[in-house]
């Protein structure tokens, strides 16, 4: 989501699913007036006429269904003068249009939206074992795009070699499919990354998991960074990490709602780690976070 601050607004842009996702969250709870160019149909001399025209609403409902969000309210202003104030109007917030948000902003909510600005770059990232193949974009968020996964007979079998080749070639055919031109990055056993580098040009690397684990084992050990280091998802993991750290070794960090209001009382927090869903619907936390 891009933003821009105005002089008694926001002005922010729609760039995907999850950016619908995250204004909802933010505004469902909230008192503000949102504004677009939109279309609106008037009855002049019994004929209906659809005019464009900016039009600014006060919401009365918002509701967020099957990654669809919808306003709906009085109509407060208008640079029509055709268009009647006071009458109802909603607006269909679609991926790529830009929209003028007025309302009481508190720092951690613009903070949120500046963090959904994606990255220029996004990376391809892949966990390949014989018999599980994963494939997640990774943005600001972690994206799923494929998965395989097949029973494949046992050494034994003397269909053993053939049906590991099928399913090498049909991993290497779907990467192929969905690559783009993003970087790619492969994890995989040792022993079987030489059998890949043989079939596809990507980046290789040595992984203990497989599936998603095999992908957050790469977010974490920073393999990354090679390819994106400006990377949400990335500097998130690495922080909850060095949380973890610091409580097992008993340095200074503290968890629980009452002693994290202790600690931002006497002014000692560097940084507060909190889920977006606490964050969202607990005003308590919320004050915490302002």
């Amino acid at each position: 989501m891009k933003i821009k601050q105005l002089k008694d607004s926001v002005e922010i842009e729609i760039e995907d699913n999850y950016d619908l996702w995250v204004l909802y969250k933010i505004l469902k709870n909230s008192k503000f007036k949102i504004g677009t160019v939109d279309f609106r149909t008037l009855k002049i001399e019994n004929k209906e006429k659809k005019i464009k025209t900016y039009i600014e609403i006060e919401p009365e409902k918002i509701n967020f269904e099957d990654g669809r969000l919808r306003i709906i309210g009085k109509i407060v202003s208008a640079s029509n003068e055709e268009v009647p104030l006071g009458s109802y109007h909603s607006f269909d917030i679609k991926v790529g249009n830009k929209y003028k948000i007025k309302k009481e902003w508190n720092d951690w909510e613009i903070n949120l939206i500046k963090k959904t600005i994606k990255p220029k770059n996004k990376v391809l990232l892949a966990s390949f074992d014989y018999g599980e193949a994963v494939g997640y974009l990774l943005g600001n968020k972690l994206e799923k795009i494929f998965e395989i996964t097949k029973t494949l007979p046992g050494k034994d079998d003397q269909n053993y070699s053939k049906r590991r080749e099928e399913f090498l070639n049909e991993f290497v055919k779907k990467l192929n499919e969905v690559r783009n031109d993003y970087p790619v990055i492969i994890g995989a056993h040792s022993m079987i990354i030489d059998s890949l580098r043989d079939k596809i040009n990507a980046n290789f690397v040595p992984i203990a998991n497989t599936g998603k684990r095999g992908i957050i084992e790469m977010i974490k050990r920073g393999i990354v960074k090679q390819i994106e280091k400006s990377n949400r998802i990335m500097n998130e993991t690495e922080i909850v990490e060095e949380f973890l750290k610091r409580v097992s070794k008993g340095e200074l960090v503290v968890y629980g709602f009452k002693e994290v209001e202790k600690a931002i009382e006497y002014g000692a927090v560097e940084k507060l780690i909190v889920s977006e869903d606490l964050l969202f619907e607990n005003e308590k936390i919320q004050e915490l976070a302002n």
